[in-house]
């Protein structure tokens, strides 16, 4: 993933992902050297990152209009999740990919 480079010293991605410490780092890292946050307004990129520290507590039914670039970005966090979560499991962590 590029968090170590050829010498395994912490890269600048390595570096960024311990930065990131309440939420989770490894998604959160992803997007920001995919430049997925680049294309968002500050509001969306807010709206983007609460996701993931956001603990759902029911079954709330919102109808309210999600901006496309927004979606978008949604969408590429839950593929980078799943990727990620696949890449944890094939080394030997007990983690379910669609949960991740």
């Amino acid at each position: 993933l590029g968090y170590l480079d050829e010498n395994e010293t912490v890269s600048v991605k390595g570096r960024v992902a311990c930065e990131v410490n309440s939420c989770e780092e490894l998604i959160v890292t992803e997007m920001v050297f995919e430049g997925i946050l680049n294309e968002l307004e500050p509001t969306e990129i807010v709206a983007a990152l609460s996701a993931l520290i956001y603990q759902q507590r029911g079954e709330e039914n919102l109808d309210m209009e999600v901006p496309t670039t927004l979606a978008d970005c949604c969408s590429r966090m839950k593929t980078i999740a799943l990727n990620l979560g696949q890449l944890q499991k094939e080394h030997g962590l007990n983690v379910d990919p669609e949960e991740y």
